[in-house]
């Protein structure tokens, strides 16, 4: 985690057991779309890693073009808008097939595309890696709330430092961390690969079955999704699963070359000051699905329906939710339905190993249920007790930030307290919280240093996620 040493500023941290939380912020309606524009649109290249207002898709193909022409960030921002939101804005990472990234610390030129020949263009992932890498840094001083990067798979694999492989799932969770308890708390959403086949063969093949788990151990792989190590765990021969399946922080110093990558021994965890290992899979949620959407990104004459990902979907419905809505068995707007229906079995398997999936019914395409990549012991595990906990947070950032310059005294502490208090009883009101606890806590040391501690205990309401019925038969009552 970066932490500020010489500013003064407002810093948070999530600890985790017991629902306990000391001090961050909010998780609000502002998308970020991280893309790509068409080839050809060299207009675009002037927004290149600038985020730019663009609330509907006709908007983003006047800047970044056709989806038919590469430009995911146009197909981005018809998918997000059409399911609800209303803030969003896109940052160009360049031209489809011709992109490159330029290190703005060394000047080395990373091309972003390989030309596989008759057409066809793949990105280089560990190029692709360190655009996004860049992106993410850029926007640690821009209020994104949710970020979606539209051409990354989650759990593809990277390796920049020898020994040490990472994935765009992790790096996406470690900057959402990042940026949370420094500047401004945000989520990530990402996707998984698609299914190669949308038979029910090729379907289970893709889901696939769990690993084999002793005393808490992995004996065996499973298949498919769920046996990927990062959500299910691994045996010892996967490196760093013999210990750490899921999505820990490390404790490398900021200046350390490892710093960012995922720890891969139990001496490189990053613990919380309760002693559990700070779960960052909490900032992100993993979309296991294959929507078909209805809208004009391939072409603004007709309507077109077509097979993408989840997670653009996804990122637009939350957007819209108040915190303590969660996106539980909400439809999703802009959908037609979905390449392919999964079993209930298997929705609840997906589940179980913490994606995010969709389900067809008759009242439209519902988000079967919406966990975070948090390990399931986790506080953090639901996506509604993280937004719950984002805005409380913000709500203390902003009561707390005038009193930052004014003396570290008893009526200051008094009337923050005081102020604290009464928005805290809002968030109560509006059924947010069931209940609340506080204490600011300032030691001579603290008054010398100019520290004021908030340690804050939050009871959220949890959503209804089953409802059991009792039947009883009599021959009259």
């Amino acid at each position: 985690m970066i932490r500020s040493v010489n500013l003064p500023v407002f810093q948070d941290e999530l600890v985790d057991g017991g629902l306990a939380v000391t001090v961050s912020n909010i998780t609000s309606d502002v998308v970020v779309a991280i893309g790509f524009a068409a080839s050809g649109m060299t207009s675009a290249d002037q927004y290149i890693n600038i985020p730019l207002l663009v609330n509907k898709g006709d908007s983003a193909d006047s800047v970044f073009g056709l989806a038919q022409h590469g430009s995911s960030l146009s197909q981005a921002i018809y998918e997000i808008s059409n399911a609800g939101a209303t803030q969003l804005f896109a940052v160009n990472l360049g031209q489809f097939a011709s992109a490159v990234f330029v290190d703005p610390t060394t000047q080395t030129s990373y091309p972003l595309w390989t030309d596989k020949g008759g057409g066809v263009y793949a990105l280089n992932t560990d190029n692709y890696f360190r655009a996004l890498d860049n992106s993410y840094d850029l926007l640690a001083n821009f209020n994104a709330d949710i970020l979606y990067p539209a051409d990354a798979f989650a759990l593809d694999s990277v390796t920049l430092s020898a020994g040490r492989p990472t994935n765009f799932a992790y790096q996406l969770a470690q900057k959402c961390y990042d940026m949370s308890s420094q500047n401004n708390e945000c989520i990530g959403v990402i996707n998984m690969h698609p299914a190669a086949s949308a038979t029910l063969q090729g379907v289970q093949t893709y889901i696939g079955t769990p690993p084999t788990i002793v005393n808490g151990v992995v004996t065996a792989s499973g298949t498919g999704l769920l046996s990927e190590p990062y959500m299910a765990g691994a045996t010892s021969s996967y490196p760093g699963f013999s210990v750490l399946p899921g999505f820990f922080a490390s404790n490398f110093d900021i200046t350390d070359a490892n710093y960012g990558l995922p720890p891969l021994s139990v001496g490189e965890l990053l613990l919380d000051r309760k002693g559990n290992r700070v779960d960052i899979g909490k900032y992100i949620s993993i979309l296991a699905e294959e929507p078909t959407y209805a809208n004009e990104a391939f072409g603004l004459e007709n309507i077109n329906s077509y097979n993408g990902l989840g997670a653009s979907a996804y990122a637009g419905l939350v957007a819209t939710l108040v915190p303590h809505s969660a996106p539980t068995n909400k439809p999703v707007p802009g959908l037609n339905g979905l390449r392919y229906s999964k079993s209930l079995h298997q929705l609840d398997q997906l589940t179980g190993a913490r994606y995010v999936t969709f389900r067809n019914t008759n009242r439209g395409t519902l988000v079967t249920d919406a966990p975070t990549a948090a390990r399931s012991t986790s506080d953090y595990n639901r996506l509604q007790t993280m937004r719950i906990v984002n805005a409380v947070m913000k709500m203390i950032r902003l009561v707390a930030d005038p009193y930052i310059g004014e003396p570290n005294s008893a009526a200051s502490e008094n009337a923050l307290n005081s102020a604290v208090d009464k928005q805290l009883k809002k968030f109560v009101q509006q059924g947010a919280l069931r209940q609340y606890d506080f204490k600011i806590i300032t030691s001579d040391t603290d008054r010398v240093l100019g520290n004021m501690n908030i340690n804050l205990t939050l009871v959220p309401e949890f959503e209804i996620r089953k409802i059991n019925v009792v039947v009883v038969l009599k021959a009259n009552i």
